[in-house]
């Protein structure tokens, strides 16, 4: 759970670090969540700490914020929302995928668009999941992406294989 959670009377700006998991250990992954929904993020963080193995070092509710923080943070991982309201998420990707290109990003979003889900893939994005899955998706997801693997649930699977046989349009 992130810094709010320890001081009930703070407000949430949408930015925590956790200063204490810069240069954590190397047996655990870094995980820093780009996400606006203060709710889910705020879940998704909690969900991966209780699961084990994991270590937030940051939690965003807008892009830029993050794209700075990255590279001194230095994520394994970041689960990136593709809807910001600062930037679109694509952008973000390919702005942190240009900080560190070696970083695995898995999107997610409550957007089923073909056209977003093929150009996050071209982008870099290592997985990709809709806000519908079940959590035993996503946290299968977040572990295969964290190990350098690839992870589309059943909607953008199926969405990626539609693309193979006709492209999506711009709409």
């Amino acid at each position: 759970f992130g810094v709010w959670a320890l001081m009930p009377n703070a407000v949430d700006d949408g930015c925590s670090l956790d200063p204490g998991s810069v240069g954590a250990s190397s047996s655990r992954v870094g995980v820093v969540i780009v996400e606006d929904q203060t709710i889910f993020r705020e879940l998704l963080a909690e969900v991966l700490s209780v699961e084990g193995g994991y270590t937030i070092l940051g939690q965003f509710s807008e892009g830029l914020p993050a794209i700075e923080a990255v590279s001194t943070l230095a994520p394994d991982l970041v689960i990136l929302d593709a809807v910001l309201p600062d930037l679109n998420g694509l952008d973000v990707l390919a702005r942190l995928l240009a900080v560190r290109p070696t970083l695995s990003v898995m999107m997610v979003t409550a957007h089923e668009r073909p056209a977003l889900v093929q150009d996050a893939v071209r982008l870099g994005a290592r997985g990709f999941v809709t806000k519908g899955t079940p959590l035993r998706e996503l946290r299968e997801g977040v572990r295969r992406v964290a190990e350098r693997g690839t992870y589309f649930c059943s909607v953008t699977s199926a969405i990626l294989a539609s693309n193979l046989k006709s492209p999506p349009s711009e709409a």
